[in-house]
């Protein structure tokens, strides 16, 4: 699916929903260095790039809607085992190939 660029030159991401027929715009977010850091480190930036545009969009605006530090590891290190497994999706079931 193509990013398509909004008025005043925001950035959205498309996501279909299949069940209502419609598509929702969501901002791209960007790619905290930290992060891009640890998914290197963990040998885990390839099967991050695996992952649908929508999902590496929500995994990185979840974490940034963090508002403790607590949280926010919380929430990196939940995205990191997702994505060690391969089979999880903001603690939902998901499989390569899955939109």
């Amino acid at each position: 699916m193509p990013v398509c660029a909004k008025p005043g030159g925001l950035d959205v991401i498309p996501v279909q929903m299949k069940r209502y027929g419609m598509a929702l715009q969501r901002p791209i977010q960007p790619m905290p260095p930290d992060i891009d850091a640890r998914l290197r480190a963990g040998g885990l930036r390839d099967a991050y790039e695996a992952r649908p545009p929508y999902q590496r969009n929500d995994y990185l605006a979840w974490i940034a809607r963090a508002k403790r530090p607590e949280t926010r590891e919380k929430r990196v290190a939940q995205m990191l085992e997702e994505l060690a497994g391969g089979r999880l999706y903001m603690k939902m079931q998901w499989r390569k190939g899955q939109a």
